[in-house]
């Protein structure tokens, strides 16, 4: 990119960018606890999601020691797969049960819009 002109956070701040990886690593793995706690899912998720946050935390302190462009590729293809798998498991680990059925909606619909207001 930097060849093409592109001015990458990468190429001038490479400090940054690690400290960021690691940072939205561990940002993530709170979205999983909080789907059990609020009982969204069940407690297999958190299981399965801990496990799949490991290893992309694993990813991220290889990437962080070596700070090569093959280790970034890595953990940009780790994250590819951690985000298709953890949707795979919230749909897997889904509780039976929740749904928004139209009866909440038509409840919770206190407020109209008009088109008329644009």
């Amino acid at each position: 990119y930097s060849r093409a002109g592109y001015k990458m956070l990468i190429s001038h701040n490479s400090d940054l960018v690690v400290k960021n990886t690691l940072v939205y690593v561990l940002a993530l793995f709170p979205i999983s606890v909080a789907s059990v706690w609020y009982g969204l899912t069940t407690n297999y998720f958190l299981v399965d999601s801990t496990l799949l946050s490991l290893w992309m935390l694993y990813q991220t302190i290889s990437f962080i020691r070596l700070k090569s462009g093959t280790e970034a590729r890595k953990v940009f293809i780790a994250t590819l797969y951690y985000f298709t798998l953890l949707m795979l498991f919230f749909l897997l680990h889904k509780k039976n049960g929740y749904s928004l059925d139209q009866e909440d909606i038509d409840e919770d619909d206190d407020i109209e819009i008009s088109i008329k207001q644009f």
